[in-house]
């Protein structure tokens, strides 16, 4: 109960901020984003600590070795996808200079939070928020946090360099690179097919996104930290359950309720999504890995693309929904082939 109060405590910091984004000049989209990546960095230490209890093996390499440090510079590609994707012309210098230095923070922060033991420890997620307002406010704050973080890294590849084991954090790093590059801004071009009306600013829309998305980080994040054991029972269920929430939105004729139940059927499918693939992900090789999260990462474009080209959005998430049937259907077909997991 503790960490899940101190997820949701670090969401309504991320919420306040994207409500100061407008008064600050900063594109809430991006507030949007660098959540994400946050969340998503944070999964591949989370991935290493679920591969070490499986494996029992302690001696995992966590330090940043120079053969695999350009690694860590693809998720910030989700900018790139990001402008593909949104209508709105968000991206200057400034901006992007925040999100690469907010990127990096982030990135020191867990190789420290790693270190000192505390991955479980929800309390640590109340930070990022807080040095990304700062970066917003103040130019010279990015400047100073550019160099402390590459200080950081050097540290770290100093540490790390000499390490040839390639096991470790750079493992769970590539197998999660689709998800980090692309999932952040799967979240905010499902929020641009969701017409919540003409009265409805961006802004409010995000808002009401991120609250969404903010409870449900929280609790997939808590069963990941708290339930590991049990993950594939709960993508199943949630699977169900947003299958069933977006049968009964075809029943709503009031656009923006039925805007508002398909944000939050993409949260429960987004869930499922999370926990299934953590579930097939623990256990897999750094390639395999990486395919197998290529795969689930591209279901819910593939979904949205084929359900936006011509239905409404009661429909639109249906189809969503009836797409990630794939996750039960993998966890299932997995067990069927290896009943030991």
């Amino acid at each position: 109960m503790r960490t899940l109060f101190w997820l949701v405590a670090a969401g309504l910091t991320w919420l306040g901020l994207l409500q100061l984004s407008a008064l600050l000049g900063f594109p809430p989209q991006l507030i949007s984003l660098a959540r994400s990546c946050y969340i998503g960095t944070f999964s591949i230490f989370m991935m290493l600590e679920l591969r070490r209890e499986d494996t029992s093996l302690h001696e995992f390499n966590t330090s940043l070795r120079v053969s695999d440090t350009w690694w860590f510079l693809v998720p910030l590609s989700t900018v790139v996808v990001l402008a593909g994707f949104s209508r709105d012309p968000i991206l200057t210098p400034k901006v992007i200079g925040t999100i690469s230095v907010f990127y990096s923070c982030q990135l020191c922060l867990l190789f420290m939070r790693e270190r000192l033991g505390q991955m479980r420890m929800a309390a640590w997620d109340l930070v990022p928020p807080a040095v990304l307002i700062v970066l917003i406010i103040s130019p010279l704050v990015v400047l100073i946090a550019a160099m402390l973080c590459v200080t950081c890294l050097a540290v770290l590849l100093w540490r790390g360099g000499g390490e040839t084991k390639s096991s470790g954090v750079a493992d769970s790093l590539i197998m999660q690179l689709p998800s980090l590059c692309l999932a952040p801004a799967l979240l905010i071009a499902i929020r641009d097919h969701v017409d919540f009306g003409a009265n409805i600013s961006r802004a409010h829309i995000e808002t009401f996104g991120m609250i969404v998305n903010g409870v449900g980080a929280a609790l997939w994040t808590a069963l990941v930290m708290r339930a590991s054991q049990h993950l594939s029972r709960w993508s199943n269920l949630l699977w169900l359950a947003g299958t069933v929430s977006a049968g009964f939105s075809l029943l709503i004729s009031n656009a923006l309720v039925s805007s508002a139940v398909a944000i939050l059927v993409a949260e429960m499918l987004r869930g499922t999504l999370w926990l299934g693939m953590t579930q097939l992900l623990r256990t897999s090789t750094r390639w395999i890995g990486f395919c197998i999260n290529f795969l689930g990462t591209a279901l819910p474009f593939g979904a949205l693309w084929f359900a936006s080209s011509g239905f409404d959005v009661n429909h639109v998430m249906l189809v969503y929904a009836v797409f990630h049937v794939a996750v039960p259907f993998t966890l299932w077909l997995r067990t069927r082939m290896n009943p030991s997991t």
